[in-house]
């Protein structure tokens, strides 16, 4: 852990956008993440909560994240000033796949886990690939920076919102056939006639196992999705074991995965979504260590 300098802080619609500097930080790559203890040496606050890099500056040793209050610990950390110091560890985990020239991208966000998404999308532009993104909230304020957004992808950015108040009215499942369907338009353009197609997604987990099973069930051929997963973490370093969701091996057999070492980017076709929910993961009964094996 480091003591990082609070570079600057500033609202991001609902939100809060801190930047800290520490010489490692600015090593982060898009879908990694900071592991920040908040309350300061006398608080309670004893466990670290991980935060979305946002994006990173290896020149000045910068990254930033985007905060969303929901408790004294966020709300310790968005009265932060410049100057102040911050307890980090990081980066941590593993990170976007990004294709190169000719291949698609497609990001796809829900509420402030929209945040990692901007600044992979520029990379991934950058690199020649055809991108977009596709975000979501539930109303229009809890929409994520989408100025960063349009920026990295321009105008192939589609909104949705549950109340209708940006974009369309929906979720973002709504969206995907069409988008990915626009993306595929734009790579015959560039005289591609058969992308690469990554889609890779992060916001809650009843999200991302939506998406994984839309994107399967019609794109079964040539897509491979990513999703960066929102359990939550109280180390980061793979100590505590509060991390965990079930994951199939290369071998077949289903763990039980800390995904703060092993992730929080996955692919997404190796999670047991039938074992994972809002509230926690289960554990399969064809798990490796789990009672049912255990008694065969």
């Amino acid at each position: 852990m480091t003591l990082a300098e609070v570079v600057s802080i500033e609202p991001l619609g609902e939100y809060w956008r801190l930047v800290l500097a520490a010489e490692e930080l600015g090593i982060a790559r898009p879908g990694q993440f900071l592991a920040v203890a908040t309350g300061g040496p006398s608080s309670a606050q004893i466990v670290a909560r991980a935060f979305s890099v946002h994006d990173a500056d290896p020149g000045a040793g910068t990254a930033s994240l985007v905060i969303a209050v929901v408790g004294s610990g966020t709300a310790w950390l968005a009265q932060r000033r410049p100057g102040d110091t911050v307890p980090v560890t990081g980066p941590l985990g593993t990170r976007f796949t990004l294709p190169g020239s000719g291949g698609i991208w497609l990001g796809v966000g829900g509420g402030y886990g929209t945040a990692a998404l901007a600044w992979a999308a520029r990379e991934a532009t950058a690199g020649g690939a055809i991108t977009g993104v596709i975000a979501g909230a539930a109303t229009a304020a809890r929409l994520c920076d989408v100025a960063g957004l349009r920026a990295g992808v321009g105008e192939r950015l589609w909104l949705s919102t549950d109340d209708g108040s940006a974009g369309t009215r929906g979720r973002v499942t709504d969206l995907l056939d069409a988008a990915l369907t626009r993306l595929r338009a734009a790579a015959s353009d560039h005289g591609v006639a058969d992308p690469s197609v990554t889609v890779a997604a992060c916001g809650p987990m009843a999200m991302l196992a939506a998406v994984t099973r839309q994107s399967a069930a019609n794109y079964a051929t040539g897509v491979r999705v990513e999703v960066a997963v929102e359990e939550q973490m109280a180390c980061g370093i793979g100590v505590c074991m509060t991390c965990v969701i079930p994951v199939m091996g290369e071998d077949g057999i289903t763990r039980m995965t800390r995904t703060c070492t092993a992730g929080p980017v996955l692919d997404a076709a190796t999670v047991r979504w039938d074992a994972v929910t809002s509230d926690g993961s289960s554990v399969p009964d064809d798990a490796w260590g789990a009672p049912a094996m255990a008694g065969r």
